[in-house]
């Protein structure tokens, strides 16, 4: 049966959320048969290895390689998986999450940051939680991707009606070029967090730079 949508953003979320499911049952199809192909070969490797000692110097090398290469496949598996769907968000929750994603994001870019967010948060529903992380990996990606970024604060906060997240950052602010990749990005995240009932809103500094909020209702993003 199709699914009937009474307004644009409904389609949109609806999507969004089959996309969801499908990179969910990839990450659990790479984490559970080739993460396990994987680490059995290394575990028969490791079986082996007496036997590996009395070849030459020659097969000795070459089965350090294979070593090497399963251990880069394996950890490959798991950044693939942890991309298409992070298991911190289920084990320890958004906040956790999101964090770990500041800080991976800022390594790779070499941009220091800093976050301050609440020590507990309120149970999300499965929905809402991959909506709320989705968006902020993609507002990670519009604070680090402009001119002259050396620096980004995220900061999340709570109150009795909402859940906000806000990412600071320095360099250059965004142009009004709407093909941009970074206002096509934004233009997703709005997407995601008007279909939760939330705003996102976004200024440029008068001293350079950017500041990001995500607003979401809490009656709308929290598990009843």
């Amino acid at each position: 049966m199709t699914p009937q949508f009474n307004t644009t953003f409904e389609m949109i979320a609806h999507f969004h959320e089959l996309a969801e499911h499908d990179k969910a049952e990839l990450a659990g199809e790479l984490h559970d048969d080739l993460g396990g192909f994987l680490i059995g070969a290394v575990m028969d490797l490791s079986m082996l290895a007496p036997r590996i000692a009395t070849l030459g110097k020659d097969a000795q090398e070459k089965m350090g390689r294979i070593r090497q290469s399963l251990g880069s496949a394996i950890e490959l598996t798991r950044r693939i998986t942890e991309q298409l769907r992070p298991t911190l968000l289920d084990n320890v929750g958004l906040f956790a999450a999101v964090r770990w994603q500041l800080k991976n994001a800022c390594a790779r870019n070499n941009v220091a940051c800093t976050d301050t967010l609440p020590v507990s948060e309120p149970q999300l529903t499965a929905r809402a939680s991959i909506a709320l992380f989705r968006s902020t990996q993609e507002a990670l990606f519009v604070g680090i991707e402009r001119p002259e970024v050396t620096r980004l604060d995220l900061c999340g906060s709570m109150d009795d009606t909402a859940l906000s997240l806000r990412i600071t950052g320095d360099g250059r602010g965004l142009s009004d070029n709407a093909s941009e990749i970074t206002n096509l990005v934004l233009e997703s995240i709005r997407h995601r967090i008007r279909a939760l009932g939330g705003a996102v809103t976004l200024r440029n500094r008068s001293q350079g730079g950017i500041v990001l909020a995500l607003t979401a209702p809490l009656a709308n993003v929290v598990a009843h």
